[in-house]
């Protein structure tokens, strides 16, 4: 722009505002950085920060590093330590020391009636326990036990007094009268051996009587029968000679004359001439 004497120049920066931008040449300001030192989170944004206060998954601050068990003990099911940043989320992630197990320490091998409590693992569970089963008890009673008299001293008797092998002269509780023994051990001062103390002749015996027994009860229906049929056939011939006896004194009492030897023929029905005849 000139007036004849002297040029002007117009500044565009002034005077062209909209056009300015396009022709700075001016160094551009840094992008805002991220001055957390701790990782940010959805429930914990540090707003002081020019990143995560617009967005807080661009925070640059160390992660939190992840939580250690502080258990001493190693957590189950049952028992689970809530004061453990670890085992309150998730117990099976325990690093605690697993318990010891217990060993069993027991010579005798226990049962429901005798626990061995200064065992550990026993006292716990004594079906665990590995100790020697002890061997079966034995009676030791010389007189049969009765359910009125039982020797307690006896390992046997003392927890069932039927299983005492002793000796009695009087019957059992089972069998007052001595005149009826016990059908299964008729000798009640012999008691019944166990199958694996009797001898070879004592178990054939034993097979016969049941074989007669066996016998016995298939014939006693057919004895029976005969001795019914021949008591049938004895009442009918007692029954015909007291006809015949009858029979003979009505003719002796009608016909006076007949002799006495040929009332008795006519009376038994027997068609012989008597022995005697008296003639007239």
């Amino acid at each position: 722009m000139s007036d004849g004497t002297s040029s002007y120049f117009l500044n565009h920066a002034i005077y062209d505002t909209d056009l300015s931008f396009e022709y700075c040449i001016g160094t551009p300001p840094a992008p805002p950085e991220c001055n957390c030192d701790s990782r940010c989170a959805a429930d914990s944004v540090n707003n002081d920060c020019p990143v995560c206060s617009d967005d807080w998954e661009k925070c640059a601050g160390t992660p939190p590093a992840p939580p250690e068990c502080n258990c001493d003990s190693r957590c189950t099911a049952d028992s689970v330590n809530n004061n453990c940043p670890v085992c309150s989320d998730d117990w099976e992630h325990c690093t605690g020391t697993p318990p010891v197990s217990h060993v069993c320490r027991c010579i005798t091998q226990c049962t429901a009636d005798s626990v061995n409590h200064d065992c550990e693992l026993c006292n716990d569970d004594w079906s665990q326990c590995t100790g020697t089963p002890s061997a079966d008890p034995v009676c030791n009673c010389d007189v049969l036990c009765t359910s009125d008299s039982v020797d307690n001293n006896c390992p046997v008797c003392s927890h069932d007094w039927k299983q005492c092998t002793g000796i009695s002269d009087i019957p059992g509780p089972d069998n007052p009268d001595p005149d009826n023994p016990d059908p299964d051990n008729p000798d009640p001062d012999k008691p019944d051996k166990p199958d694996d103390q009797k001898s070879i002749w004592e178990k054939i015996g034993e097979l016969l009587a049941s074989l007669l027994d066996i016998i016995e009860s298939l014939l006693s229906p057919l004895i029976d029968g005969i001795i019914g049929l021949i008591t049938m056939i004895m009442g009918a011939i007692s029954q015909l000679t007291s006809l015949s006896g009858a029979f003979s004194a009505f003719l002796k009492a009608t016909f006076t004359f007949i002799p006495d030897d040929i009332l008795s023929v006519i009376g038994l029905g027997v068609l012989e001439f008597p022995q005697t005849v008296t003639e007239k």
